[in-house]
C-alpha cells in the first residue's frame, strides 16, 4: 500500500479486534478509539487496516501487532531522610 503513495496523510488507518473484521471492515470489530483501548487479554493481537482512498483499485494492507502488557513494577517506599542543623560545627542552616 505504501510503495506508490505520495501523500501518506491521506491514508485511512483503522484498528480491528480480529482479522476477519479488518478484511471486511466490520464496524462491530472496529476499535473506535485506539488511544484509549484496553487490551482484552495478555499478548492480544490487533489488526491494522491501511487503506489508500485515492487508489482506483481500492488498495489496502492489513498488518497485525501484538499488544504486550507488562506487569506493574513493585513500588518500593523511599527511605526517610532527615538532616539536622549542626550548630556545634558552626552552621545554623
Amino acid at each position: 500500500v505504501l510503495q506508490n503513495v505520495e501523500n501518506t496523510d491521506e491514508l485511512i488507518i483503522e484498528y480491528y479486534n480480529n482479522l476477519q473484521g479488518a478484511e471486511e471492515q466490520n464496524p462491530g470489530n472496529l476499535i473506535n478509539n485506539p488511544g484509549e483501548y484496553e487490551s482484552q487479554s495478555d499478548n492480544q493481537i490487533v489488526y491494522i487496516r491501511i487503506t489508500d482512498p485515492t487508489s482506483d483499485l481500492n488498495c489496502f494492507a492489513i498488518e497485525e501487532i501484538e499488544l504486550i502488557v507488562e506487569p506493574l513494577p513493585d513500588i518500593i517506599a523511599p527511605e526517610r531522610l532527615s538532616v539536622c542543623d549542626d550548630e556545634t560545627g558552626g552552621s545554623t542552616t
